[in-house]
């Protein structure tokens, strides 16, 4: 058996692999790496002085459930140097990396010098060592909260001392100041949760403070010394957006939102001045009638509006802020698709005017969606729909898409979107 995490036969509190071989009758070999920290996104631009992963060892929990072995088996360390004399309570005990013999209680123990399949040794065992030991800390602040509802912040920290004190503190932008323990809730992973009357709409600032010791480091920008200092000069903090009930939910803003995607991927000038100072707006070159040439913008939302589910019930309304040049009128798609793929879409009107165009949630209908980014090689599906669709439910939105309509006659035009959001009507 191999594995990470919880399932029903092994439940373990980190984040290494852990492997468990019979060997006989009441006898099983496990071994356990060490865990493996995440410092920052795999999927960024790639660079051999970025930390993106850490190799940590720790002591961690783990139970097993099998009925071979039963409850109060024993465990023995059987690798070099591994030292360690774990008690077994019920099924649990608490293992750092290394290779363990676990025999059930009366069973016969077979010797340490046995393999299993005639392969692997017993002993054997081979795990990295850790590169770096340095304090570490990634942390990605919640983009927008609902206010009057507890909100919990998460951080996750490698290089820490066991007996560290890690608090968040901040204020409501002009208002409450606050401070939050937080807690180890994993391996390398803390939390803390705000309180509701922290929560009020506005602008919440916080910072992140690490005390070993007399060593104190604040986040970001991984600040050493005092923060209490007269002369600390070090004002970074990360912030997030308290949400009035009801309040607009943006799902697409050009000039915030770097992560859109496009079809064709490449395409110059796709971004141009909005309508007003330091708004962008996203270019869909339209196409006439005898093309089927399709171009448009999709962005994964679910990661944005995550913070807000609970009051997404309450809205009915999508608001397209857009234009069309080229042409006096035309049609564009706007399609919201679910956690399962299913696509919900409806045409909209423009004008060669920015308007704020309102879309019923009522009128969007079971259809198709783009695969973005486009799937290689080029002769693979462009578009897909699910096989069975129920009626759409917004709690599940996971991406928005914007698609071009052809027109009725063949005169180019072009589409340009500023931002796209949810509203109570």
């Amino acid at each position: 058996m191999a594995g990470t995490g919880n399932s029903p036969a092994v439940q373990y509190s980190g984040t290494g692999a852990y492997f468990l071989d019979k060997i006989a009758a009441g006898n099983w070999r496990l071994e356990v790496m060490p865990d493996v920290i995440p410092l920052g996104d795999p999927f960024e631009k790639a660079s051999l002085s970025k930390e993106v992963r850490r190799v940590q060892w720790n002591d961690q929990a783990i139970s097993i459930h099998l009925p071979d072995l039963g409850e109060a088996f024993s465990i023995t360390p059987v690798n070099a140097g591994n030292h360690q004399q774990p008690q077994v309570t019920g099924t649990s005990c608490i293992l750092s990396p290394g290779t363990y013999l676990l025999t059930r209680k009366g069973s016969v123990t077979v010797t340490a010098n046995s393999r299993i399949n005639g392969v692997i040794a017993l002993k054997e065992f081979a795990a990295p060592q850790p590169v770096r030991t340095t304090l570490a800390v990634y942390h990605q602040p919640l983009t927008e909260v609902s206010a009057g509802q507890p909100a919990t912040i998460t951080a996750t920290i490698a290089g820490i001392d066991g007996n560290a004190r890690v608090w968040l503190e901040g204020n409501r932008f002009g208002g409450q100041w606050f401070k939050a323990d937080m807690h180890p809730t994993g391996a390398g992973n803390y939390a803390a949760i705000l309180a509701p009357e922290i929560l009020q709409p506005g602008l919440l600032q916080y910072r992140l403070i690490i005390q070993q010791g007399d060593h104190y480091t604040s986040f970001p920008g991984r600040h050493e010394g005092d923060p209490y200092a007269w002369d600390n000069y070090q004002k970074d903090t990360w912030q997030t957006f308290i949400a009035a009930p009801n309040a607009m939910l943006s799902l697409l803003n050009v000039a915030d939102n770097k992560d859109l995607i496009t079809i064709p991927a490449y395409t110059q000038g796709a971004y141009t001045a909005g309508s007003s100072s330091g708004q962008l707006a996203i270019r869909i070159a339209g196409h006439g009638k005898g093309t089927d040439t399709i171009t448009g913008v999709s962005r994964a939302v679910a990661a944005s509006i995550k913070d807000r589910v609970s009051g997404l019930k309450a809205y009915n309304t999508i608001v397209i802020r857009a234009r069309v040049q080229g042409v006096s009128a035309a049609q564009a798609s706007i399609a919201l698709i679910t956690a399962d793929a299913s696509a919900f879409a409806t045409v909209f009107p423009l004008k060669d005017t920015y308007s704020d165009i309102e879309v019923p949630l009522s009128s969007l209908s079971a259809d198709r969606a783009l695969l973005l980014p486009r799937p290689y090689p080029g002769f693979m599906p462009l578009w897909f729909k699910a096989a069975q669709q129920t009626a759409f439910d917004i709690s599940q939105l996971d991406k928005i898409e914007l698609t071009n309509v052809p027109a009725a006659d063949t005169t180019p035009y072009t589409i340009e979107v500023e931002s796209v959001w949810l509203k109570v009507k």
